[in-house]
């Protein structure tokens, strides 16, 4: 049974016990109804009538599946309220006068609603035992499994739009029967918690719901990945005064003249702007002195939220959180990522808050579970709003922790200038605690706010690191006398300055030397040696790697630079074997390992990364996993730098090429390739091909770069690492051996194919301009096609048309000419450094379509609209029109008809919005010889765009449409006279289907022009001056007739 079936029942019996005593009592004043019986015994029959009917549907659900002891109890009373409700529909119509209006049918009537009263009373006794069995599963309601389902809502926020829907119509029923009389207290108080209880469940999934559509991929990744701080590290922040272990700690290195009055300076700046001080504060420090670490320590402190609950007294205290990653994604390191990960902290805190910020989508949440926002600017517009509303800080105030602003990839002073607008609009509503290292663009700033330096301050933590670190190691203990030992650890205070990373990497040396038996005198030259700059250091570990071992260190190094992250070590364990033979996986089957095999593997590789890398690297669990599926013990562990600014240093100019000198003939990202190769063979399971088998819920996917155009199952997985390799493919700046990377897929596709057999499907994320939810087009296609789709995505088409595994039949079978335009417009929507390569990768496979044959005139994906009049229309509204230029000329040769008009109409405005600026112009698309009105949007919707300086000119001339020669005019003007030509030339046969000489003869018409551009692929190669308008022609926007009102004729 549904789990909220119970609680429908139970409302709706209650509500059929409140009738049938009605009716029972109220069997008098006959003369006053029509019928001759009373008024009220007519509503009632009416009511039950319609409650039997209700419960005859309800029944048939509640007979099936396991019931529990009260869901039983619940049945047996739906079955005897069902045979109470057939005797009270038996005694109404016996009660019911014969004659209507007759006073001789109406005294008899009355005769024998007096000879019913045993039955009458029977039925009673019925409706009372009914009511008590019913108050007493009432009574006990919060057993109903229903119950446990809500609380799991109420818990996590996930369901589906059946659910919520069938949860609202049953808790409707419950609620009904609150207002009955004859219920126990208890019984009434068991409901009012479950209806209290729904509707909290109900909020939390609407919540959930914006909430999600705000969350992106990784957006807590680099906060979870800074180390956290060691034992009673930074505990001095909120301490009033030097712990005694601290006092004795530094007496024993010998530092009598170390004073912590500047630490206790900066304590109590820091304490009193988090109690009492507004604005910004401001920490700064050098490369690797721990900046991550403390901000990561004061979030997850407690005294933080208990000193700022000081400064927000009486109001609600709203916390948010952003720490910038510049080696990760877009939104890790860009404005846009810290405005929707601070709002997701803000709302997710304050959920009250969500209708302010987006109404729209909060309405939206009544009817569905999924909301999208149509882009980014929506995002930052509703955090603009909502940081400046005065509504906010009535009960609230906010404070955010941003780390790592020069992370940050973009203009900082523009972001500095944010930062402080921020602020400035709400002074004592928002503060900001920020870090960064230090900048001069920072330092000033910031000048006027409270800061500090915190590798100044850090110099007990330092050293408690030192003592923690060698105290346990018997080899270090056994060197010499403690004094000397304490002199030496002192020494190493001094160098760090404060540097947490430098130090880390000290004492890494350190260890090895012990561990090579260096005296105390070695290890002392040793340290002595090592320069105090961390790029120096970074250069002097490079050159400690012995000669035979630097090639492959570096090729290490190289791999983790360049591949995606939680790239297991198990493929780097393979670099041995690519170093010997470039080709090992492509030319040769990788044998299968056996357990013993794979375990001794991972343990070389994990030395030789410790070893031979000198520190700059280490192991991690992989944080990318899909935990609903076994995990393979290879996928467990990847590598990541130890600092980021390890790999700003391995980046500098003078690094790289003394890398390209040492790996010359090594190319990096073959090297990947043929390692994941090597991996897939010898040690996957079958799970990571688990969406191969169709087996996956929809919620173990999600959206791929480049800008979400396809979805593919999370990490790790096939579908994730092909497109990620051909993504680095894709982003190479030389240019890459196509014929070598093709038969890497090859590869692929036969190693899959051969061990797992799989099937497959493509799902492609598509906007859709007519609905503001995304749409996701699965289709089944065989694995082959599936890689060759992914391949077309990142423009490499070659791997399409000439591959004998794929090959161009091989997609048609199962892509469409309409879903293919799809994919074409969606091209238009990416940003430009990968629209034009995806473009010209689309367009290539489009234009090998329509020389087959297909019709450019044939229905595409929305109904009632053709391939042709899509393309138009969302080329139109493109913010640039140059993708599109290779599209529609190559249509045009392949018989695309040209009539084609947008219909203005007459001048409008939204209904309350009196902005004399804001003119809405409703349009009708026309198309043909007969000027057929394009009619795909329903009843009641119209197709608007906003008046701009174009429109205006074109209505202040009296022209009310735009033919489809204009728009390209318009769209591409320096193309306009070509395109002008090849339309006036196909309108002159006077036909809407071109025959085939017609189109052979257009061909050869307009082979410099046209056929130029379609080869160019839409990247504007070889057009000259092709650049087309950076924004729209006209934005389209589908609206209610209602919303609109009429301003002229």
């Amino acid at each position: 049974m549904d789990p909220f079936t119970a609680i429908g029942l139970a409302g709706n019996i209650l509500t059929f016990i409140d009738i049938g005593f009605r009716l029972v009592n109220q069997t008098k004043g006959i003369y006053d109804s029509k019928s001759n019986s009373t008024a009220e015994n007519d509503s009632l029959s009416v009511m039950t009538t319609r409650f039997t009917a209700t419960m005859a549907n309800m029944q048939s659900k509640i007979l099936s599946g396991n019931l529990s002891k009260d869901e039983i109890a619940l049945k047996e009373l739906v079955i005897e309220c069902s045979s109470i409700s057939d005797e009270l529909q038996n005694l109404l119509a016996e009660l019911k006068a014969k004659k209507p209006n007759s006073v001789r049918s109406s005294m008899k009537a009355a005769l024998r609603d007096w000879s019913k009263k045993k039955e009458k009373d029977d039925l009673h006794k019925r409706l009372e035992s009914s009511r008590q069995q019913l108050d007493l599963l009432l009574s006990t309601m919060t057993r109903f499994e229903s119950l446990e389902r809500l609380n799991q809502l109420l818990e996590y926020g996930q369901s589906n739009e059946t659910e919520i829907t069938y949860l609202r119509q049953n808790i409707d029923a419950l609620r009904s029967g609150l207002q009955v009389k004859f219920l126990s207290m208890e019984a009434l108080e068991q409901m009012r918690e479950v209806v209290s209880l729904s509707d909290r469940a109900t909020l939390k999934v609407r919540e959930s719901c914006i909430l999600t559509a705000l969350r992106f991929d990784l957006m807590n990744e680099r906060y979870d990945d800074v180390t956290e701080a060691h034992n009673k590290t930074f505990e001095w922040i909120f301490d009033p005064y030097i712990r005694e272990d601290d006092d004795r700690l530094l007496h024993s290195f010998d530092m009598t003249s170390y004073r912590p009055k500047e630490r206790c300076r900066a304590r109590d700046k820091f304490v009193d702007w988090i109690k009492h001080g507004n604005g910004i504060f401001h920490i700064s420090g050098k490369p690797g002195s721990g900046k991550s670490t403390l901000m990561k320590y004061l979030c997850r402190q407690g005294k933080t939220k208990q000193y700022l609950d000081i400064w927000a007294a009486d109001y609600s205290l709203v916390f948010g959180k952003f720490f910038f990653w510049n080696p990760g994604t877009t939104l890790q390191k860009s404005l846009r990522g810290l405005i929707r990960g601070l709002l997701f902290s803000i709302l997710s805190n304050a959920p009250e808050l969500i209708p302010l910020a987006f109404p729209k989508h909060w309405d939206a949440t009544l009817s569905k579970v999924a909301v999208t926002f149509d882009s980014s600017d929506d995002i930052i517009l509703a955090f603009t709003d909502l940081i400046r509303r005065d509504e906010v800080y009535r009960n609230h105030k906010l404070v955010f922790f941003i780390d790592g602003l020069d992370e940050f990839q973009g203009d900082h002073a523009a972001l500095i200038k944010e930062l402080l607008r921020w602020t400035s609009a709400q002074p004592t509503g928002v503060k900001i605690c920020v870090s960064s290292r230090e900048w001069p663009i920072f330092r000033e700033g910031f000048k006027t706010f409270p800061s500090f330096r915190l590798h100044e301050l850090t110099r007990s933590d330092v050293s408690r690191i030192v003592r923690d670190r060698l105290k346990d190691n018997d080899t270090y203990q056994k060197l010499a006398a403690p004094g000397e030992l304490a002199h030496f650890e002192s020494n190493l205070v001094d160098r760090s300055d404060g540097v947490f990373l430098w130090l880390k990497l000290i004492l890494q040396d350190i260890e090895d030397g012990l561990l090579s038996g260096d005296r105390l005198s070695q290890l002392q030259k040793k340290v002595k040696a090592l320069p105090n700059e961390l790029n120096d250091l970074f250069q002097h570990l490079l050159n400690s790697i012995h000669p035979c071992d630097r090639k492959e260190a570096y090729l290490i190094l190289s791999v983790a630079l360049e591949c995606p992250p939680d790239w297991p070590i198990f493929r780097i364990s393979f670099l041995e074997e690519y170093i010997e033979n470039h080709d090992f996986a492509l030319s040769q089957r990788i044998e299968r390992l056996k357990e013993d095999q794979i375990m001794d593997r991972l343990e070389r590789t994990r030395k030789k990364i410790y070893g031979k890398c000198k520190g700059l690297l280490e192991i991690q669990l992989a944080t990318h996993l899909r935990y609903s599926l076994p995990v393979d013990r290879t996928l467990r562990e990847s590598v990541k730098f130890t600092h980021r600014s390890i790999i700003e240093f391995l980046q500098n100019d003078q690094t790289k090429q003394r890398f390209i000198a040492e790996l010359k003939g090594l190319d990096i990202l073959d090297s990947i390739c043929q390692t994941f190769l090597a991996h897939i063979q010898a040690a996957m399971g079958e799970h990571y091909y688990h969406d191969c088998h169709g087996e996956s819920d929809l919620e173990d996917y999600f959206s791929f770069p480049p800008e979400d155009l396809v979805r593919v199952l999370s990490p790790p997985s096939l579908d994730y690492d092909i497109c990620t390799l051909l993504g680095a493919y894709a982003e190479k700046d030389t240019a890459a051996d196509s014929a070598r990377f093709t038969a890497f897929l090859d590869k692929v596709v036969e190693v899959a194919e051969d061990l797992f057999s799989p099937k497959a499907q493509f799902q492609f994320v598509s906007a859709n301009w007519i609905r503001e939810d995304p749409i996701y087009h699965t289709i089944q296609v065989s694995f082959p096609v599936k890689v060759g789709l992914f391949s077309a995505v990142y423009g490499m088409t070659d791997y399409v048309l000439q591959t004998d595994s794929i090959g161009l039949d091989g997609v048609r079978e199962h892509v469409t000419l309409p879903m293919l335009i799809w994919m074409t417009c969606d091209v238009s929507m990416l940003r430009h450094a990968v629209r034009n390569r995806i473009s010209k990768g689309f367009n290539t496979i489009l234009n090998a379509y329509l020389d087959l044959g297909m019709d450019p005139n044939g229905p595409s994906v929305v109904e009632r609209i053709s391939c042709w009049h899509y393309l138009l229309i969302r080329s139109i509204d493109a913010g640039d029109q140059g993708p599109f230029i290779s599209t529609i000329a190559s249509f045009l040769l392949h018989g695309a008809n040209p009539r084609f008009w947008i219909k203005l109409g007459p001048r409008h405005r939204s209904k309350g919005n009196e902005d004399p600026s804001d003119v809405i112009i409703p349009i009708e698309f026309e198309w043909g010889e007969k000027r057929q009105r394009l009619d795909y949007l329903g009843e009641g919707r119209v197709m608007t765009v906003k008046l701009n300086w174009r429109l205006s000119m074109l209505i202040r001339r009296g022209q009310v449409e735009l033919s489809c020669k204009e728009l390209l005019g318009m769209m591409f003007p320096h193309q306009k006279s070509d395109f002008e030509e090849a339309i006036d030339y196909i309108l002159q046969w006077n036909t809407e289907v071109l025959a085939n000489d017609h189109l052979q003869e257009l061909k050869e018409r307009f082979p410099t022009t046209l056929g130029l551009w379609i080869n160019s692929g839409g990247n504007g190669a070889g057009l000259g001056n092709s650049k087309s308008p950076e924004f729209p022609i006209l934005s389209f926007e589908v609206r209610r007739k209602q919303d609109l009102h009429l301003i002229d004729s």
